[in-house]
């Protein structure tokens, strides 16, 4: 998952930060305080933007549904 691409989140994930929608667009990575982890995301969705952890990149979390070129 990169900056630009479109996700969509697994229902388990929507309803962990209780969101509307299960469509995102990855807008920006923020760094992990813990050291030896990837970087998590700033995703827009439902009109906010949200810090999701890492773990979204997970395939029973989230999968990209447009890729940016």
């Amino acid at each position: 998952m990169k900056v630009g691409d479109q996700i969509r989140l697994s229902p388990a994930t929507v309803r962990v930060y209780e969101l509307n929608s299960d469509n995102g667009l990855i807008v920006g990575r923020l760094p992990n305080d813990a050291k030896g982890y990837p970087a998590d995301y700033h995703v827009l969705i439902d009109g906010n933007v949200i810090h999701m952890g890492f773990a979204i990149q997970q395939i029973e979390n989230g999968e990209v549904i447009n890729e940016a070129k």
